[in-house]
């Protein structure tokens, strides 16, 4: 959401990738449910008490089906003491859009293109999860904390959000794809 600060990191991914010389930018103030067209990627960050209105989950899986990809992503950034929201509410958002999603195993371009990870790139809980099926990504990995240099609430170390930048530009050449 806006409200976050760079967009839940996002906009510290997008300013490294653009002085690696990739066009990537972020739009913190583009609403769920408007159209999403513009976009190759959209990112939802899930707190706890997550929901999401019948006109969200329609903009969503419109803008899914018209060949744009959604990253869902849970998140207690803001209150690590607090348990990390359970992926089950994406998952049901994933079977209501029809869209089988399975854990990301080596060999997924989600690790292989452009940068090769050999399994996921960190931990940040031993339960955290990396799922993917056509157009939407769901992760419990906290990716979002990493790119603004955190990792459970404590400050990460710089291989882990080397990691973690480098997993975000798999990612946004995924959504372009």
């Amino acid at each position: 959401g806006a409200s976050e600060p760079n967009c839940h990191g996002a906009g510290n991914l997008a300013r490294a990738l653009r002085h690696a010389g990739q066009k990537v930018w972020v739009d913190g103030k583009a609403a769920l449910d408007q159209e999403l067209a513009p976009y190759h990627l959209v990112y939802v960050v899930g707190h706890q008490n997550f929901q999401i209105s019948r006109n969200e989950m329609n903009s969503l899986y419109a803008f899914i089906q018209k060949g744009g990809t959604v990253f869902m992503e849970t998140c207690n950034c803001a209150d690590p003491e607090s348990s990390l929201p359970d992926i089950a509410g994406f998952l049901d958002i994933a079977s209501s859009f029809g869209i089988p999603v399975e854990d990301v195993k080596p060999g997924h371009p989600l690790l292989a293109e452009p940068n090769l990870f050999s399994m996921l790139p960190v931990h940040t809980t031993p339960e955290a999860r990396l799922l993917a099926g056509e157009g939407l990504v769901i992760s419990s990995y906290g990716f979002g904390c990493l790119w603004q240099g955190m990792n459970q609430g404590k400050p990460a170390p710089r291989e882990e959000i080397r990691q973690a930048y480098e997993w975000g530009e798999n990612l946004i050449q995924y959504a372009i794809r």
